[in-house]
């Protein structure tokens, strides 16, 4: 199993369980038991992407902005780019701090909802990254420890529609990675049955882009649209 996906599993063992009741700003201790209970190594930034908001405040790893450095992991900015296992942070959630200080931290699970530990009176649970968090989201980090697993991405990529029966199906021919990338088909949509993702095809000027929210892994997957074959390359 990988590290992102112990992550999850541990973060998910702990959703409806009570995780230091009673005591106040325990978000940060919560992901950092749960990387630690599967021995995945994540750092604590030395100067947290916030700091220069509050100058003279302490940093130490059991605050959620610890991390928020490119000493911790790969940053993501956009929602829709973030993967089961990254961690995520949102500013602004309690108290009166200056705009865009990081107050609280969580693991992203997928599908557009995120594991953390809520306050000193509520166990571990689920929130939707939508309304309240959406807005107060600020970043995610991807641990470079995932990195080191992670099978490389090729620089071609091919997505080959087919029927067989009644029944229409898709074919990834490699690892394509979550993000946005030129294309050249036509604009269209592929909504794809195993998990709950979608993979969008869109005109974006004069290009065509894909948009997929989640690595896409070797094989073949039911589709529930019109599709026809994709060409992909993630040159710029």
């Amino acid at each position: 199993m990988l590290a992102a996906e112990r992550v999850l599993k541990e973060a998910r063992e702990w959703v409806g369980k009570t995780f230091a009741a009673g005591q106040s700003a325990q978000c940060a201790n919560f992901v950092r038991h749960v990387f630690k209970a599967v021995a995945v190594e994540v750092g604590s930034a030395s100067k947290p992407d916030d700091a220069y908001l509050i100058p003279g405040e302490a940093i130490a790893p059991s605050y959620a902005n610890s991390f928020a450095g490119n000493d911790v992991g790969h940053k993501i900015v956009i929602i829709s780019d973030l993967r089961p296992g990254d961690v995520v942070m949102f500013k602004n959630t309690y108290g009166s701090w200056p705009d865009g200080v990081i107050t609280h931290v969580g693991i992203y699970e997928g599908n557009g909802y995120f594991i953390h530990r809520p306050t000193s009176a509520r166990p571990v649970e689920r929130g939707s990254m939508s309304g309240f968090w959406a807005s107060s989201f600020s970043q995610g980090r991807r641990p470079y420890a995932y990195a080191a697993e992670t099978k490389p991405a090729s620089k071609q990529f091919t997505l080959k529609k087919f029927s067989h029966g009644l029944k229409r199906t898709v074919v990834s021919g490699d690892l394509l990675p979550a993000g946005t990338h030129p294309t050249v088909s036509e604009d269209t949509w592929m909504e794809l049955q195993n998990m709950d993702g979608k993979i969008k095809i869109f005109l974006n000027g004069d290009k065509h882009v894909i948009h997929i929210p989640y690595d896409l892994k070797k094989g073949v997957y039911t589709i529930t649209s019109e599709a026809s074959t994709i060409k992909m390359s993630d040159d710029a």
